[in-house]
């Protein structure tokens, strides 16, 4: 019985040093230096062949997030932000590690800005992403955004309604959701694929515009070297949008009859198919279909009657067009990379075609740029709401 009591006891002491043993590389709470943003800028002064970066963390200050009964000082700053240069993000951490006394934590990071002059460096976009793809400590769901300009200026902005930067420009970008101009957030995890894939892609674009951020666009990326080849602004990335299905909701401006009308946006679809396929030239049919409502209008018409709105719904259609026509040409013919993503559809229904045009699609002989997109654009007037009984010039 003694010597049963003595083998349990052994294995009860055993286990307890099992567990106590998982703390022993713990770093204290007080210890830790929370970033919450990561900017990545080309360092100002370059050397040797290797491509010199800067990166700039967003730490967070915790006595600046409370309110002065919580014992925070109203006039504290909530972030401080710190720079060093290097060959690596990873050398860099080890640099950045000297110059502060709390150790860099990214568990909480919540957007990396990579400025718009690095990732036009072909494969240094996949270089710098490494660290925060691969460390375990990074989380997949980081936002990633392109600066127009230095990254570190976007990090430096004071917004009045957030204390923490970074905070500002998530919730900015959230709170835009129902813009037809806006894409959907970009995450760590989905330039892990782009980089797997090899295919060309877009990141959301920024900017600072006085002490604002504006979103100005997105950035084109080819994908076999990994470089930003131009950007998207406007009525083409709406395009952009209505081409690849991303426009649920949104506005479009509309001239009818001479005057100024906003539509908005209540439904959307598309639909994609190759009409024909030869290495000299693929032929796409993209058919669009639009619900949208009478927003805003400055004129006087009686929408009640089926006549004014079908002089709308054409309104409409000839602007969806112009839109649509407008992105072609500037994806295909000046960009000349398929931000479509149209090699999907190639890819999933003509497998044996696409494996023979594939080194050569939006590289090599560029057979995207010589394809031929077609455009057909059905649009419907829906909630036309009451008659508007504004008075025209001259009646009573």
């Amino acid at each position: 019985m003694v010597h049963s009591n003595y083998v349990y006891t052994r294995i009860i002491v055993l286990f307890i040093l099992i567990f106590l043993s998982g703390c022993w590389d713990r770093v204290e709470i007080e210890e830790r230096g929370f970033v919450v943003g990561s900017g990545i800028d080309l360092a100002e002064e370059q050397e040797g062949d290797h491509t010199k970066i800067t990166l700039t963390n967003q730490f967070v200050i915790p006595a600046g997030l409370g309110t002065p009964s919580e014992g925070g000082g109203a006039d504290q700053k909530a972030f401080t932000n710190l720079s060093a240069s290097g060959n690596s993000v990873f050398d860099i951490n080890r640099k950045m590690a000297k110059l502060t006394n709390r150790t860099p934590f990214y568990q909480h990071l919540k957007m990396i800005v990579l400025a718009e002059e690095m990732v036009k460096k072909p494969y240094l976009l996949e270089d710098v992403m490494d660290l925060f793809i691969r460390d375990q400590e990074m989380r997949r769901g980081v936002h990633v955004v392109i600066a127009e300009g230095e990254a570190r200026k976007i990090l430096d902005i004071e917004p009045k309604l957030e204390k923490l930067p970074m905070l500002y420009i998530e919730s900015m970008l959230k709170n835009s959701y129902k813009n037809a101009e806006i894409i959907e957030e970009i995450h760590v995890d989905d330039i892990h694929l782009y980089l797997l894939d090899k295919k060309s892609y877009i990141i959301p674009l920024i900017a600072m515009e006085g002490n604002k951020i504006a979103y100005k666009g997105v950035a084109v990326f080819q994908g076999e070297e990994d470089r930003m080849v131009g950007s998207l602004v406007g009525d083409e990335l709406v395009g952009l949008n209505l081409v690849t299905g991303k426009v649920k909701e949104g506005s479009i401006e509309a001239e009818v009859e001479g005057k100024l009308m906003t539509l908005e946006i209540l439904d959307a679809s598309r639909k994609i198919k190759v009409k024909s396929k030869s290495k000299e030239k693929v032929v796409f049919s993209v058919d669009i279909k639009i619900a949208a409502s009478i927003a805003e209008t400055f004129g006087s018409e009686d929408f009640t009657k089926d006549r004014t709105l079908k002089i709308i719904e054409k309104a409409l259609k000839e602007k969806i067009h112009k839109i649509v026509n407008q992105a072609i040409v500037k994806v295909k013919d000046d960009l000349k990379v398929d931000a479509f993503r149209l090699s999907s559809e190639l890819y999933q229904k003509h497998y044996p075609f696409w494996e023979e045009i594939e080194e050569d699609w939006d590289r090599g002989e560029n057979i995207f740029s010589k394809s031929e997109i077609e455009v057909k654009v059905q649009t419907e007037i829906k909630n036309a709401g009451v008659t508007n009984r504004t008075e025209k010039e001259g009646e009573k």
